[in-house]
């Protein structure tokens, strides 16, 4: 049989784009519903959660995301559904952003297509081709790895942090502070720099900015970032109206 690298390309490449919007889509509405701004009726608007430019339409990847949302049971993170009961909402909503980020972390680099055993079957040299995808796959790799251990700090933290606002009593700052001394700073920073930092918390979460400054251990500014962590939204704490 001939070796189509052409469709097994496309193929993996379809892949990737699935994984990749799901994993943009998804978790933005597990934001929107950790921040308190995820709408009744969100389903019914899902093109929302995700911003088009204009001209721009849908691809097909991302309507399988959109289906599966719109078919998705009802979560207890969303807006009422658990009935006041903000600790089961909040352990949903967890477990829900790190099952996304495990799905995102395991499936997004498929497997490239092997090169053929024939030689006449290609006009160039795949093995080469094969070998040097190989070590920019791990070299991607490498990076997901650091972003996504930042990544999930961030929900580790928000999470901890939302116990505090329901009453249980969390050093989550603490936590967060020790979580990023395990981080690898080696490419944030000039070798001549120290690799004690201070974050500023609230704006690298929303901007992607850190500062770093000599010397110490590590710090963070909690101006804004504490109450904007601890806060549960209202429609997980709501208790359901009684009828009259």
């Amino acid at each position: 049989m001939p070796f189509d690298i052409g469709h097994e390309w496309m193929n993996a490449t379809n892949r990737m784009l699935y994984v990749t919007h799901r994993h943009l889509i998804i978790g933005n509405v597990l934001r929107k519903a950790r921040a308190g701004e995820l709408e009744q009726d969100w389903r019914n608007n899902l093109e929302s959660h995700r911003n088009l430019e204009p001209g721009e339409s849908f691809r097909d990847e991302e309507i399988l995301v959109l289906r599966e949302l719109k078919d998705m049971d009802v979560q207890p993170w969303e807006p009422n559904a658990a009935g006041g009961a903000w600790r089961e909402a909040l352990d949903a909503w967890y477990s829900d952003t790190l099952a996304i980020e495990t799905y995102y972390e395991t499936e997004r680099f498929p497997e490239l297509p092997r090169p053929p055993a024939d030689d006449d079957s290609v006009p160039f040299d795949w093995l080469s081709w094969y070998a040097q995808g190989q070590g920019l796959r791990a070299e991607a790799d490498a990076q997901l790895a650091q972003t996504q251990l930042g990544r999930r700090d961030a929900h580790g933290a928000s999470y901890r942090a939302g116990l505090m606002a329901g009453g249980v009593e969390t050093d989550w700052l603490g936590w967060l502070q020790q979580r990023i001394a395990l981080w690898d700073h080696r490419q944030d920073y000039p070798a001549d720099i120290s690799p004690t930092m201070v974050l500023d918390y609230f704006g690298s979460l929303t901007a992607c900015r850190r500062v770093y400054k000599e010397p110490s251990d590590i710090s963070i500014s909690i101006d804004g970032f504490r109450e904007w962590q601890e806060q549960l939204p209202d429609y997980w704490t709501a208790k359901p109206r009684r009828p009259n």
